[in-house]
């Protein structure tokens, strides 16, 4: 493998509305070389070899920044041909990458809760665990449902959903394993008392025979062909009983542990093989995520980034902030072709192009999505409004009364990202498109893409020119563009 450094790059970005400062690395790229790989650096480091076995820390990869999230606190992100789908503390992200535009949906839109822990996608059907129930949505026919208690799942709060044919198998925090029948539309699960090893399910991974349940205290393995149990704990090889992560590659299953590293078991020989820990290969022994890339082993840790394993040269490779990781705090991986997809517990969302050897970053919008004040106007009549996450808040000063807008009036979204006021209207900006409220009528205007917006995920106003002759510029995600207003836009 040859990996080549260069220096870091800065450029400056000036618009209308501030500063962005865009910095981006060069990319490092790799080559594997027979059993032993080759490292070379440019200005900074020494040529060196590295043996099969040791562990390699790349440095100074390309990384694009986009600020498009709905939160930085990334649970878990499933990616197909057409989405990607970002599961975060406050609601979920979608990357639709037909138009390359991002749109986000929380608990307004149908998701059981805004803490959504995981995200499962299946051609038009996406299944999100959130802390109140397992949430299915139909994307073709933007149609949501919820399960919860009353439906059949035990427990609202949802760690873990693995798919197959006719079922839909759902760990719970205290309410064991779970599995929905499509067929039949009912749920059975099966819980400590039944045999099932701790009611506080964090992984399930699903082979060709096996269904591997990962819990806070061992591993239960279900076998379809004898509808049998089997339970591993740490006196049998795990390296801890506490799992959080499996992957299965071919006939080997690894198991990520909160606090003690890795333990690789061997299907055919029904054993475990080896653990890997910090005092071996592995930059930290708190894992997070397992997922297998065909011969690639990708592995998460809560603070020493993320880490390959080429299988075909016995190597590891360690990725870090340096590389153009967005944090070292790894949640969730997913993979999707030669592309490698990261969330972080503090830093938004990674993606690794492998054929590209190139990173970008996705994090929170500048407008973030708890209920803050983000700007404040004063309308032609002293009215006071307000721009928060849960609404567009009106202050009347002579009754000192409160009024909150959104949706129900007419807003594509509580998301609510800016506001400026002119003689006669109110313009809004949202995370859905704008809005524009005239004062003096009490009348709504809306505008999205479908109406000739050109972006709809607004970040800031500005009005320029005199009452002859105004400009409304409108910043967003994608870049600035003006109108000629003329009371109310066309």
């Amino acid at each position: 493998m040859r990996i080549l450094y260069k220096a870091w790059k800065l450029s400056l970005i000036i618009t209308l509305f501030g500063l962005w400062f865009y910095s981006c690395m060069s990319t490092p790229a790799e080559k594997a070389k027979d059993k032993n790989l080759e490292v070379e650096t440019s200005d900074i480091g020494k040529h060196r070899q590295v043996r099969k076995d040791e562990r390699i820390t790349l440095s100074s990869s390309e990384a694009n920044v986009y600020r498009v999230l709905i939160s930085n606190n990334i649970r878990s992100i499933s990616v197909d041909e057409s989405s990607v789908w970002v599961a975060t503390d406050r609601g979920v992200s979608k990357l639709d990458r037909t138009t390359d535009t991002w749109m986000h949906y929380t608990k307004d839109d149908g998701l059981g809760s805004d803490v959504v822990h995981v995200v499962v996608s299946e051609g038009n059907l996406v299944w999100f665990g959130t802390d109140n129930g397992v949430t299915l949505y139909d994307v073709n026919l933007q149609r949501w449902r919820t399960f919860r208690e009353k439906d059949g799942l035990r427990r609202g709060r949802v760690k873990s959903i693995a798919i197959e044919s006719n079922y839909v198998w759902v760990g719970t925090e205290g309410g064991g394993l779970n599995r929905y029948d499509r067929n039949t539309d009912s749920w059975a699960s099966r819980m400590q008392k039944d045999g099932l090893s701790n009611n506080g399910v964090n992984a399930i991974a699903i082979d060709s025979k096996y269904i591997w349940v990962g819990t806070h205290y061992g591993v239960n393995r279900y076998d379809r062909i004898t509808d049998s149990w089997n339970l591993y704990f740490k006196k049998d090889g795990l390296v801890a009983d506490s799992v959080w992560a499996i992957g299965i590659a071919g006939n080997f299953v690894w198991f990520g542990s909160p606090w003690n590293g890795i333990s690789v078991y061997d299907v055919v020989n029904q054993a475990f093989m080896r653990t890997y820990t910090k005092t071996d290969l592995l930059s930290s022994n708190d894992i997070r995520a397992i997922v297998i890339d065909g011969n690639n082993i990708w592995i998460g840790t809560a603070n020493g980034g993320a880490q390959r394993y080429i299988e075909a040269v016995n190597t590891w490779v360690q990725y870090t902030t340096d590389d153009g990781l967005a944090s070292n705090h790894i949640t969730c991986i997913a993979v999707h072709k030669n592309e490698i997809w990261f969330g972080t517990y503090d830093g938004g969302v990674s993606m690794y192009d492998k054929v590209k050897n190139s990173w970008m970053t996705y994090v929170k919008a500048d407008s973030p999505p708890e209920d803050d004040v983000k700007e404040i106007a004063r309308d032609a009549f002293g009215k006071l409004w307000t721009a928060t996450s849960s609404g567009l808040l009106e202050y009347n000063p002579e009754s000192k009364e409160w009024t909150r807008y959104g949706k129900k009036d007419g807003l594509a979204t509580n998301f609510i990202t800016t506001v400026i006021a002119d003689e006669n209207n109110l313009w809004i900006g949202t995370a859905r498109g704008l809005a524009s409220y005239n004062v003096a009528v009490q009348e709504w205007r809306f505008y999205n893409q479908d109406n000739g917006l050109a972006e709809e995920f607004i970040t800031a106003f500005a009005i320029t020119g005199d009452n002859s002759q105004k400009t409304l510029w409108v910043g967003t995600n994608r870049g600035l563009f003006s109108c000629q207003l003329q009371g109310q836009l066309p």
